[in-house]
């Protein structure tokens, strides 16, 4: 069913940024099916491409609930995000040895590093909602599934 392969492919996607190779080799489908997953996901504006050294390259998630018609509320988005940069600036000074070294050893940039580093923060304090943001996955592909169907 499509509609769980795109699911399956997002989820993958939110443990980070991998390129179309490393999607095929975990998952176990073909490069066709890899490319046809991640062009769909691209073209919903849920996947962001991004080429590094080489022209590799790379998907991740790049969803926006604004992406839905929906914008978030800027009364309450930008106190948050204010108060969140301010904490991770202060959590990197600590920290910048153990970011750094990071960086060289996997060989990304202090930017994905640093985005990595908060979604993965930010997902460890999201876990109790994970069955809820699942079942809106599930949505979201459906959604893609029954566009492309009306097509």
């Amino acid at each position: 069913m499509m509609d769980e392969q795109l699911r399956e492919t997002i989820l993958l996607l939110s443990d980070g940024p991998l390129n179309a190779e490393k999607i095929v080799e975990i998952l176990g489908i073909t490069q066709q099916d890899s490319e046809g997953r991640l062009e769909r996901l691209h073209s919903a504006g849920l996947v962001r491409k991004t080429c590094v050294h080489g022209g590799v390259p790379i998907f991740s998630l790049d969803f926006s609930i604004e992406r839905l018609g929906s914008p978030y509320d800027k009364k309450i988005a930008e106190p948050l995000a204010s108060d969140l940069s301010k904490t991770l600036h202060s959590f990197l000074e600590s920290n910048a040895d153990g970011v750094s070294a990071s960086c060289q050893n996997i060989g990304i940039s202090p930017g994905r590093a640093i985005e990595q580093l908060f979604l993965s923060s930010f997902s460890l304090i999201m876990k109790d909602l994970q069955s809820e943001i699942a079942d809106e996955d599930k949505a979201l592909s459906k959604a893609l599934v029954d566009d492309d169907k009306k097509r």
